[in-house]
């Protein structure tokens, strides 16, 4: 959850490809779905 949240704060690609890739493979989570869903909650608090 802490990489998703950091991908929402800074974007997906402000974290490194292979550990977003070994998170991925261990995990066996959409880090990009948790990621986007934060970012996008992110625009709509920011928007209030």
């Amino acid at each position: 959850m802490a990489t998703a949240i950091c991908g929402a704060l800074h974007g997906v690609n402000a974290i490194d490809p292979a550990l977003k890739a070994e998170l991925d493979a261990v995990n066996q989570l959409d880090f990009n779905r948790y990621a986007t869903a934060l970012a996008k909650y992110r625009q709509q608090r920011e928007a209030v």
